[in-house]
């Protein structure tokens, strides 16, 4: 019923071609894209407002160069106070739209000298939260895999080099926020592999593949971590670098939207 309302809402506003691809914008990341319609989140039964700044919280549909795209304009996190499920209907939402591809971005810390900021990562794998309560009973058991879309990832690097963008690789775990990570903790995560960090997109990102989507994460880095002096930082920060590096995260969302068409 959500969906069928969600899009006469977004028909009413303008919408024409319903999308096939959406994509969730993380903290501060803002995409110049034509808007074709809006809707708010609060417009959907069971849907929140997000309440963290940069996370505008609507739906919009936008034209990338022909290709209706639904932008999820902000998303919940565990710490603004939500329970699982509630992070996690917009998702199922999507689902039921008929989206067959996501592309979820989030701003993130770098634990690697490899990954500066300004950097932007196309995720190959995540280090799901250790905390039980994040499951929900539609998310895969912790002994099933969970895939990203590795073909998918491989055609984005492949458009993304055609515009003289590097994205890195990398593995992303998932913490709980919104504070920082202290030094021990920085020197433990690196320890069990990861190279960025964030506080969002793990259970998205299973959720989504356990609903059929296609999925893939591109991480934009805009904060380093050091076990040894890291400076103090705030989301502040994180909005400034997220502005400073708009043109480049432009060029690799369009790259993954048209790689998801191919």
């Amino acid at each position: 019923m959500n969906a069928k309302l969600t899009l006469q809402l977004l028909r009413q506003a303008g919408m024409q071609a319903s999308p096939h691809v959406a994509l969730v914008t993380g903290s501060g990341i803002s995409l110049p894209f034509r808007v074709v319609a809006e809707v708010p989140y609060e417009s959907i039964p069971g849907m929140v407002a997000p309440s963290v700044a940069g996370h505008k919280g609507r739906f919009q549909v936008v034209d990338v160069q022909g290709i209706p795209v639904l932008i999820c304009s902000g998303r919940l996190h565990r710490y603004e106070g939500f329970e699982a499920s509630q992070l996690l209907v917009m998702y199922r939402l999507l689902a039921e739209l008929g989206i067959t591809h996501l592309i979820l971005t989030n701003a993130v810390g770098s634990l690697t000298p490899s990954i500066p900021v300004g950097s932007i990562v196309l995720v190959d794998d995540v280090i799901r939260p250790l905390a039980y309560q994040y499951l929900t009973p539609t998310l895969p058991r912790l002994h099933d895999l969970m895939e990203l879309d590795r073909e998918w990832i491989v055609r984005t690097h492949w458009q993304a080099r055609q515009t003289s963008l590097l994205l890195h690789r990398g593995i992303y775990v998932q913490v709980h926020g919104p504070q920082y990570e202290t030094q021990a903790e920085i020197r433990m995560f690196r320890i069990i592999g990861a190279q960025i960090i964030g506080m969002s997109s793990a259970i998205e990102a299973m959720e989504s593949v356990a609903l059929g989507l296609h999925v893939q994460i591109l991480s934009l880095v805009t904060n380093a971590l050091q076990d040894v002096g890291t400076p103090s930082l705030t989301h502040d920060h994180v909005l400034s670098a997220a502005s400073n590096a708009q043109d480049n995260v432009v060029r690799a969302c369009t790259s993954a939207i048209f790689a998801a068409c191919q």
